[in-house]
Formats: structure tokens, sequence, C-alpha cells
């Protein structure tokens, strides 16, 4: 068996354009017994490797501790994709049997509009991508929307440099954030080939 932390640094990785910086704020030092180290978070839900909740994009939309988590844990398979993904790539690329899809794209595999809802016809539960955006230009928003309005999970930011193309079994699940839009997720992948039969 062997895993594969496909997460991000939450305060070294770069934040998506117009996001505040994350930082790390100390409220006390361990100084001697009985004293304790103690800090402070701040920084967007979106930093790093994360999970995107319908309320992302919809006002009235689940947030991410109203989402289901079987999406999250499961078989997937690793694609190498770069660019902006069309309908037809995903007729070439997804026979359909693909549930969980991670594109690895050096940070530059995204999915347009109408190959996002290519995805849901085929069955996919989840999407996940090395970009720190699921969609890019014109498309970003209405990938988003394809796929949340329609109950697809969505990772972004994950970090796919060291995991060769193939399946594995994800675990990626969201930290619990009441009421807000996504969350950060520490995202495994193992590999082993019991697992996956």
């Amino acid at each position: 068996m062997k895993f594969f932390d496909i997460s991000r640094p939450f305060f070294h990785t770069p934040v998506y354009p117009g996001d505040p910086i994350p930082g790390q704020t100390w409220i006390s030092h361990a100084v001697g017994k009985g004293s304790y180290n103690l800090s402070c978070l701040s920084g967007c839900v979106h930093t790093a490797t994360h999970a995107d909740a319908p309320l992302h994009v919809f006002s009235e939309g689940r947030s991410i501790d109203q989402l289901p988590l079987d999406p999250f844990y499961g078989k997937c398979v690793v694609i190498s994709a770069c660019g902006i993904l069309t309908e037809e790539w995903v007729d070439q690329a997804v026979a359909g049997g693909e549930n969980r899809i991670l594109l690895r794209g050096s940070g530059r595999g995204f999915l347009s509009k109408t190959a996002a809802c290519r995805l849901a016809e085929k069955g996919v539960v989840l999407i996940g991508t090395d970009a720190s955006s699921i969609g890019t230009g014109d498309d970003e928003y209405q990938a988003h929307v394809s796929l949340l309005s329609r109950g697809i999970g969505v990772l972004e930011g994950l970090d796919l440099s060291e995991v060769p193309d193939g399946e594995y079994l994800l675990c990626a699940f969201p930290i619990k954030l009441d009421g807000a839009e996504g969350a950060p997720v520490r995202a495994v992948l193992i590999q082993n080939e019991e697992i996956l039969t």
C-alpha cells in the first residue's frame, strides 16, 4: 500500500489573485511546565487544497458542512490534461465508469462549461484539479455552476506532481466549517490493487 499526500501547504501556496494571504499569529508560547503553544489562523477557505460548496456560486446553495461525504471518498482516476478541456476531450478521455476524476495538468488543466456538463452526464461525482480553479477565463464561473448545481464535488489546488496517471483510492474530506462556502482539505491517494478491485 502506498500513500500520496496530494495536499498543498496552507501557508506557502500562492493564493488566487485577490484572495488574502494566509497567516498564523502566535497567541502564546510554551516556555515551561504547564504552558502551551497556541496559534490563530487567518486566510481564505479557498487557499491551497480545498473543496468548493454550492454556496460558493449560489446565494441559497448548500454550505460545505451540508454536503454528503460520499463524493470525497472512493475510487478515482488521475488523468494528465492541460489547457481548456472541451466536451470532445471528455468523450475521448472518460469512458464513463470513472466516478471521480483528478486532472493532472501542472496547474494548467481547466474545464469549459460544456466539458463540465458532459462529465455530469457521464455520472462523475467529483472532479479535482491541480490548478487553483476548475475553470478559467470566460468559463470559470460557468464551470463551477455546471458542476455545483448538479451536486458534483469540486477539489482545487491539488498537488499531483508526484502521482502517475492511473487508478487510486481517494480520501479528501473537507473540514466541517459550518456555514462556509468551501473548506481546506487534506487530500490523500492510496495505491493498492486489492482496494481497487
